[in-house]
């Protein structure tokens, strides 16, 4: 005897919120891990400048920090001399941290845009946004994935 498996019809529902439930946490730590990273950069950019300033001293001991840090973090990029210039510049520009603190906490914001072509997680790829439409606007390319311009 063959017995036939049905399936419930709430089923359906239940996977689907269970998709909408894992796509929405990954989002959330996407936005957790770059809130970190912002807030790493400026930290590491406020130490450079800070020790800068104390003294010409301290510029020429800061030197050997890019190949020192990519040494310890062999795995990780973004220790460069081109990249801690531009984390000093991020802490020279923007000093108060409250403010630093206030943009990682606004990308949470606003609620995410309309997408008009799957993508991973039943997301989609591209934003269906007038700026890229009919104006021969094309979307940047970054790691194989369409971005948006503006």
């Amino acid at each position: 005897m063959t017995e036939e498996l049905s399936i419930p019809s709430s089923y359906a529902a239940l996977l689907k919120e269970i998709k909408e439930r894992v796509c929405t946490a990954q989002v959330r730590v996407a936005l957790a891990v770059s809130r970190e990273l912002i807030l790493l950069c400026w930290s590491i950019g406020r130490d450079i400048l800070a020790r800068q300033k104390a003294g010409a001293g301290a510029r020429r001991s800061l030197i050997g920090l890019p190949k020192n840090l990519n040494a310890e973090f062999p795995g990780i990029e973004g220790f460069s001399p081109r990249s801690l210039k531009y984390m000093r510049a991020f802490a020279e520009e923007w000093p108060d941290e409250t403010f630093v603190q206030q943009v990682p906490d606004s990308l949470s914001g606003p609620p995410p845009r309309q997408w008009s072509s799957p993508g991973p997680c039943g997301q989609h790829s591209k934003p269906n946004h007038p700026s890229t439409e009919g104006h021969g606007a094309k979307p940047a390319r970054c790691g194989g994935k369409d971005y948006p311009t503006r």
